[in-house]
């Protein structure tokens, strides 16, 4: 029974500082904080899948409507566990349910995506690119794909690194040792 107190006082406890710190969430400056049902409460990137650690500890804030609007199309069944926008730049990155991680530019552009153990959407990567992972690794799986300026790269589950142009022709790879 003494237990059983112990542990409605730690629940009772934890209900309240999270009704009164709102999770630590800011809103982004200018945008509205999202109201789409399919995303779950945003919740502090400690709750994500285990992912790299940010070097210093970037401000939480809410995912504007465009990134709601990316992640519910493309990524179906996961939910925003957090955010974190760098003030630097701009950019924020996004951690899902699922363990994927996607960065975007301050315009609301993905920049990277990271999907370790089930792949980037298909829909996601550009028919050029899924053509030639098709026609020489096969049974390869992208996990991340980072688009740059005019190039983009692409790593598979098998340890190669693919490198194309901004129109998916193909430039070069490396392979990890």
């Amino acid at each position: 029974m003494k237990n059983f107190s112990y542990f409605a006082l730690a629940l009772c406890a934890a209900m309240f500082v999270a009704c009164n710190n709102n999770g630590g969430q800011q809103p982004v400056a200018g945008q509205a904080t999202p109201s789409n049902a399919n995303v779950a409460q945003q919740a502090p990137v400690e709750n994500a899948q285990p992912q790299a650690a940010p070097q210093a500890a970037a401000p939480q804030v809410a995912a504007p409507d465009a990134i709601v609007n990316f992640i519910n199309s493309n990524f179906s069944g996961a939910t925003i566990n957090g955010t974190e926008r760098d003030n630097e730049d701009g950019e924020i990155d996004v951690y899902l349910s699922d363990g994927s991680k996607v960065e975007f530019t301050a315009n609301n552009e993905w920049k990277k995506i990271s999907c370790p153990g089930k792949g980037v959407p298909s829909a996601l990567v550009p028919t050029a690119i899924t053509n030639y992972v098709k026609s020489n690794y096969n049974s390869a799986l992208i996990y991340k794909i980072d688009k740059n300026y005019n190039t983009y790269e692409v790593q598979l589950n098998n340890g190669v690194e693919l490198h194309f142009g901004s129109n998916g022709q193909f430039l070069g790879m490396d392979v990890d040792d």
